[in-house]
């Protein structure tokens, strides 16, 4: 997408965002309850160890043949990271730019070391890029393997931490732990090939290296995977809801790969506050701030500024209902939506197309 487009969209994530938390921001003094007033306080005292020690040694380190340049304006260090073994087959769940070189092209050669320090050779079985995941194989059995949680059960204030590898070369910090709390859920912001909706905002530090690696909650149990940071503010990481990334990890275990479908837009979700700002006649949907290239929306006429209110019949709430409803599409299927352009109801018939490999336009 061009810089001029990038920056719009990010504006407006950014200002709808700051609109949004303005108002939900506006509380009032609540009588505090017994229970409430009596609770021990162990903020102060609380330890993650035993937690480190559980689950840290189905954290690896992964490395490719590539280097440590940099991808994009993201300080990740491409072909190098982090992961998190799942299943005691060998299988990893790490991300796309992990193991992808600066043109997004995967990288043939990749490595992945235990916290013991064996490493193996792994295969990538399969990958989402719109989602930034990758699926990775060891071939070694009865591994140390993360409970997966799920995202419903997160709440905005809930205790995360980060466990991967920050740093390059002779500085790499292997198996290092950070912590923080949930900042926000579903939020959007730019990733390695578009703007990346549902996302889970924390505050716990990403650093170059960390991508890939595993968050967890208190219990636990894994619930993002941690993807990348703004690198031009403090304190804002974010990661892909587990729920999204075991999505594709069972397609590809089951069928050996996964042909995601695309229909060639960049999307944020419409409420009444940012819609009252914007002066868009619908309260809810997705509004399309991007359209790529030869892609089946540019096809079919979808243009900037659109606000998607229905997918197939059925009401659109936000941009995650919309992925999730693409998720299920197969290539060559048919996706019905309809349109408030500026005011008129409009409805589009698009065909859901294989994404293009490579950098998108």
């Amino acid at each position: 997408m061009s810089n001029r487009w990038h920056k719009m969209c990010i504006f407006f994530t950014c200002f709808s965002l700051f609109l949004t938390a303005s108002v939900a921001g506006c509380t009032f003094p609540t009588k505090t309850t017994k229970s409430q007033s009596t609770s021990k306080d162990t903020s102060q005292s609380y330890s993650y160890n035993e937690l480190y020690q559980k689950v840290g040694p189905s954290v690896v380190t992964i490395y490719s043949n590539y280097g440590p340049e940099m991808l994009y304006d993201m300080t990740v260090a491409a072909g190098s990271g982090s992961g998190v073994i799942f299943n005691q087959d060998g299988y990893i769940i790490t991300n796309y730019h992990v193991v992808a070189d600066d043109n997004l092209e995967l990288i043939p050669s990749i490595e992945v070391a235990l916290d013991t320090g064996k490493t193996y050779v792994a295969k990538i079985m399969g990958t989402d890029l719109l989602n930034d995941i990758a699926i990775l194989k060891i071939e070694e059995e009865d591994l140390p393997t993360s409970k997966l949680g799920t995202v419903k059960s997160l709440n905005v204030g809930d205790p995360v931490f980060v466990i991967g590898s920050p740093g390059a070369g002779a500085d790499l910090m292997l198996s290092t732990l950070t912590t923080g709390v949930v900042s926000a859920k579903d939020r959007t912001f730019n990733g390695i090939i578009r703007l990346q909706p549902n996302l889970i905002q924390i505050d716990a530090a990403i650093n170059p290296g960390n991508s890939g690696g595993p968050v967890y909650d208190a219990e636990g149990r894994v619930v993002g995977i941690a993807t990348l940071r703004d690198p031009e503010t403090q304190n804002i990481g974010f990661a892909v809801p587990i729920d999204v990334a075991k999505r594709s990890a069972d397609e590809i275990i089951k069928t050996g790969s996964l042909e995601r479908g695309w229909i060639g837009i960049d999307t944020i979700t419409i409420n009444k506050v940012t819609a009252r700002a914007f002066q868009f006649e619908a309260n809810q949907g997705a509004v399309v701030v991007y359209i790529y290239r030869d892609s089946p929306a540019a096809k079919g006429g979808l243009l900037r500024g659109d606000v998607i209110t229905s997918v197939d019949g059925k009401k659109l709430k936000s941009n995650t209902q919309l992925e999730d409803a693409l998720f299920k599409k197969e290539i060559g299927d048919s996706i019905e939506l309809e349109i408030d352009r500026f005011g008129q109801e409009v409805s589009v018939n698009l065909i859901v197309e294989e994404i293009p490999t490579g950098k998108l336009e």
